[in-house]
């Protein structure tokens, strides 16, 4: 199965939607990465607006504000920004990206530090009050793993920054293989990269596909982690329903809750005013 075709089936544009709605969005083609044009980036979409996204059809192939549209026109991956364009500061969720920097890294071994990552975010005495007890881990579709962790309310960024580098303090002296900061000249570890706890900073967006592999973004539970095989996250298995896609955790969209954030308001006026 060819991109095209997996990204023109109507659940996978709709999930993808719900998952950009409300969001600035990188769109990544096969010779760039493009931009939102509000962030002032070189090359950015003349024709990709402030207002894309927000409440939108899925599948209109003419119109600019559509996933379809930008499928025909051969995007590869679509990655939302964390925050919604309301609020650029705060969010209600905060995702961290284990990403071996040695190619010959076991799989195994980053299984293990994703669960030591893990447990130490959730033993935090300051971070633990302020999470839902379910969060959610992803496959990046290529050789990482993505923790999402969920916030009752929306919290500041760089305090939540802040207090996952205390987090991690611990377990990353303790076993040397593990580091939240990039290390010159050195490529024996595993990156456990908070950058995204940022402004302007995106993450893949679940059920996208990968660039470089060709497997998609999927969503995995802790249980399934240490026998998770990467080669089975073809677009072909998604589409058979081999990680229960429309199980409800596995469909949580990034910052679905709308009472904090005026999403409602916002929704309500593009649908008075759809120009």
């Amino acid at each position: 199965m060819d991109r095209a075709a997996y990204y023109s089936i109507p659940w996978v544009r709709t999930e993808i939607l719900d998952q950009c709605r409300g969001r600035y969005v990188c769109l990544r083609f096969p010779d760039r990465l493009q931009r939102h044009p509000g962030r002032g980036e070189r090359n950015a979409m003349p024709d990709l607006r402030y207002s894309d996204f927000i409440e939108l059809t899925a599948d209109d192939g003419n119109n600019p504000r559509s996933v379809q549209y930008w499928v025909n026109r051969g995007v590869q991956e679509f990655i939302p920004e964390v925050t919604t364009k309301w609020d650029l500061d705060r969010s209600d969720f905060f995702a961290i990206d284990l990403d071996p920097k040695n190619p010959e890294f076991s799989f195994h071994q980053l299984k293990i530090a994703t669960v030591v990552v893990q447990r130490a975010v959730v033993a935090n005495d300051n971070l633990r009050p302020l999470l839902l007890p379910n969060f959610n881990l992803r496959f990046s579709g290529n050789r990482s793993f993505h923790l999402y962790f969920r916030l009752k309310s929306p919290l500041d960024l760089v305090w939540i920054r802040e207090q996952v580098k205390f987090a991690l303090d611990a377990v990353t002296s303790r076993t040397g293989v593990l580091s939240y900061r990039n290390i010159k000249d050195r490529d024996d570890y595993i990156l456990v990269d908070i950058g995204a706890i940022a402004r302007h900073r995106c993450v893949r967006s679940l059920w996208s596909v990968h660039h470089k592999t060709n497997r998609v973004c999927v969503p995995l539970a802790m249980e399934e982690l240490m026998n998770f095989d990467p080669a089975t996250a073809t677009m072909e298995a998604v589409v058979e329903g081999m990680f229960g896609q429309r199980d409800a955790e596995s469909r949580w969209k990034i910052g679905c809750r709308k009472e904090w954030r005026g999403e409602v308001k916002h929704e309500e006026a593009a649908r008075q005013n759809p120009g």
